[in-house]
This record gives structure tokens, sequence and C-alpha cells, in this order.
């Protein structure tokens, strides 16, 4: 099964990598009026990307318990 539903949480994961370099760019160059705004854009795109991951990896295995019963009752059910 093909399943391109990880992307997004990959999008996020780069915005998220994007953010902490940028932070540590802004902090180096002591441009601290742009400190907190790039800190808590890589916060929340580090939190966004994590519960996406949790979100659908739980998704996920509940796919494979239904295939797995369907499965399942589809031997019991035999010929």
């Amino acid at each position: 099964m093909k399943d391109n539903f990880f992307w997004p949480g990959f999008i996020l994961l780069g915005v998220a990598l994007s953010g902490i370099i940028a932070t540590v760019a802004v902090a180096a160059y002591q441009h601290y009026e742009w400190l907190t705004t790039l800190a808590l854009i890589a916060l929340l795109a580090t939190a966004a990307a994590i519960l996406w991951f949790v979100v659908e990896l739980r998704r996920v295995t509940l796919l494979e318990q239904q295939l797995r019963l369907l499965g399942a009752s589809d031997h019991q059910a035999g010929p």
C-alpha cells in the first residue's frame, strides 16, 4: 500500500530545521528583534511535525489492525 501522508510531516520538519538554523543565525548577528519570532516558528513547526507523525502512525496502525482482522475473518469463513 502506497501511503504519502507522511510528507506533510517531513515538510514541517524541514520548516522546523530551517527555523532553528535561522534562529541561530539571527542570534549570531545580534538581530534580537527577530529572535523570538523565529524561535516561536521553529518550536511550533517542531510540535506540529511531531503531532503529524504521531497521528499518522496511529492511523496506519489502526488500518493494519483492521486488515488483520478482516484477513482473519476471511480465513475462518473458509470454503
